[in-house]
């Protein structure tokens, strides 16, 4: 694509480099999809396409990845990712249509499956993994196996008022206590 080196933060970014990796990411912003971004390694980019994308912390894109949008700040972003120095970013896509039905891609742990990783105990399958963008040959490497209609697992239930789940009155429950001649304490 042209470019003689990479930026050292946003200012460093020409309009022209913008164009260029524009036209190159033109896949990664189907208004179908939500799109979060991941900087690290190529090792850990090319794995990401064939295994998923391992994490360690708790299995949530906040923790894991920044939104990516088609506006300049956010190519700026890519380019100059602002967590290190990657050497490729992740493309993470989930269809719009899960935010309605899912109540938002924010708690997407529903996603997320356990791993036998010790270290990255979490990973987002590849069916979400549109594919990776090498930085520094600013090219984008697509995910033979992304979905573009994935089936969803249901989702974890977060906020919810659980005292209401499954009752079918307002009549109070019973707790049982220890043994009938205790102090009464609740047994937990």
């Amino acid at each position: 694509m042209g470019f003689d080196s990479l930026p050292k933060n946003e200012g460093d970014i020409s309009e022209a480099d913008l164009e260029a990796l524009r036209q190159e990411l033109v896949p990664i912003f189907d208004p179908r999809f939500s799109t979060a971004g991941h900087g690290t390694n190529l090792e850990a980019a090319e794995q990401a396409i064939q295994e998923g994308l391992y994490a360690r912390q708790a299995p949530s894109l906040e923790t894991t990845a920044l939104g990516l949008e088609d506006n300049d700040k956010d190519l700026k972003k890519i380019l100059a990712w602002p967590h290190g120095k990657p050497q490729a970013i992740v493309i993470i896509m989930l269809p719009r249509d899960m935010e309605r039905t899912y109540g938002g891609v924010g708690p997407e742990e529903h996603l997320w499956e356990s791993s036998n990783n010790e270290l990255n105990p979490y990973r987002l399958p590849k069916k979400y993994i549109k594919g990776y963008i090498n930085i520094e040959e600013r090219k984008l490497v697509l995910n033979p196996a992304f979905e573009e209609n994935p089936t969803m697992p249901p989702p974890i239930l977060h906020n919810a008022d659980i005292s209401k789940i499954g009752r079918t009155s307002d009549t109070p429950v019973e707790i049982p206590k220890a043994n009938s001649g205790d102090s009464g304490e609740d047994v937990w």
